[in-house]
């Protein structure tokens, strides 16, 4: 189970508390735990290094995909994460986190800022993340450079797994270029809210050996916890 440090449980903003209690619930842990496993094995016991979720849509959860899956993996598994907010144009993350919001990314990538400098320790044990920093208005020309790519290699050294929560796709082309830098996407569907077709497109973007699958995030079951276990 995802664990808060003793030293931060206290002292939380409550903003922050309802945040981390969403993606520590053992209800929504067992899918946490579901995605990544079922998404990004690379192989028996072993998961993509890299690893990245995108969406069609603003507002389809994308974000709170990626932290609980990136605190479920370092729960689970005992290793460090790096979590990267990838939309600097929209970002979300250091609201849910309590974080100053720079320096991040873009800071790092304008190299006004050191990897070391731009990293975040979180309230959850073996969590870090690099926020998007601060506000930009080329950040296409950011990511398409090779500077992004070079960033997550870097960060590799420094973390077992690196997780990306890209923009969503109707931003633009910068989830693309970001994708580009993993090894493995998923894409974050609300549920009875994007359209078919709007999927359709959405999948048509990325490769089958890129795109790992999707994430049907919202989804109720009519069945009882007790039975869904049982199938």
């Amino acid at each position: 189970m995802a664990k808060m440090k003793k030293a931060a449980q206290t002292f939380l903003p409550p903003r922050t508390q309802e945040a981390i209690s969403e993606i520590t619930d053992p209800r929504l842990l067992v899918h946490f735990r579901e995605i990544y496993m079922s998404l990004f094995a690379a192989g028996i016991d072993s998961l993509h290094r890299t690893m990245a979720f995108v969406s069609a849509l603003y507002g389809e959860g994308t974000s709170t995909v990626c932290l609980g899956v990136s605190a479920c993996i370092a729960a689970d598994l005992c290793r460090s994460v790096v979590l990267v907010e990838g939309d600097m144009l929209r970002p979300s993350l250091r609201q849910s986190l309590s974080l100053p919001p720079s320096p991040g990314l873009s800071d790092v990538l304008l190299r006004r800022a050191s990897v070391e400098e731009a990293l975040r320790d979180t309230c959850l044990e073996g969590l870090q993340v690099l926020l998007a920093g601060s506000q930009v208005d080329n950040a296409i020309r950011l990511v398409q450079s090779r500077e992004f790519t070079e960033l997550v290699s870097a960060l590799q050294k420094k973390a077992d797994y690196v997780v990306v929560d890209l923009p969503p796709l109707a931003a633009g082309v910068v989830a693309l270029s970001m994708a580009s830098a993993v090894e493995a996407v998923a894409l974050v569907v609300r549920a009875g809210v994007t359209p078919r077709w709007i999927v359709k497109q959405a999948l048509s973007r990325f490769s089958n050996r890129k795109l790992k699958g999707v994430v049907l995030n919202g989804y109720r079951s009519s069945l009882p916890d007790w039975l869904e276990h049982l199938i």
